[in-house]
């Protein structure tokens, strides 16, 4: 039983491997990092829903899929931001 109250508190991670960090422009500045979608729902304030989840889902997507020299969104905050997948399971 402990195990599933273990696995409660312990955030999934996006892809259950990264974790999704957000960069000023020039990608040296640390601004916000995240553990999964849904994380980023409640610091933006919306509804934890599956069409939300699904929406910021391709949002990401299509920004990671730019390439890592154009990996630029304002979805976060407004401002832009790098987005960068920092991998977890990396020795």
């Amino acid at each position: 039983m402990s195990n599933n109250n273990e696995r409660e508190k312990t955030p999934k991670l996006y892809k259950n491997r990264y974790m999704l960090s957000f960069y000023d422009l020039d990608g040296e500045e640390f601004r916000y990092c995240f553990n999964n979608v849904k994380e980023i729902l409640k610091f933006k304030g919306k509804p934890i829903t599956e069409n939300n989840v699904k929406k910021m889902n391709i949002i990401i997507y299509n920004v990671l899929k730019k390439g890592k020299d154009n990996n630029i969104c304002r979805f976060l905050t407004g401002e832009k931001l790098r987005l960068y997948l920092v991998d977890m399971q990396e020795d």
